[in-house]
């Protein structure tokens, strides 16, 4: 390794696979942060509409929304809030 390369500003192919993969590895981490968000927010949402609802209940919508896509978390999390919205404007 030469240190003019590192002072030149170029990055090595090893330095440069490394912070790759490091980004890499951010982005994911903030998706599936993003992702366990949302499914605490549908519950939480689900247990605002005032509906009795048991733990077994709870652990069962739990773990289907943790299966489910991200995309269908934002489209569950869109409708949920829209009925919210109605509710309070009424």
């Amino acid at each position: 390794m030469q240190n003019t390369d590192i002072q030149n500003g170029d990055m090595l192919d090893s330095e440069h696979s490394r912070e790759l993969f490091a980004y890499y590895g951010l982005a994911v981490y903030y998706g599936q942060a993003l992702e366990q968000q949302l499914v605490n927010l549908i519950l939480l949402m689900k247990m605002s509409q005032g509906k009795a609802v048991s733990e077994e209940d709870l652990e069962d919508l739990y773990e289907r929304k943790m299966s489910s896509s991200l995309g269908s978390s934002f489209t569950k999390c869109a409708i949920i809030l829209h009925s919210l919205r109605k509710r309070l404007a009424s």
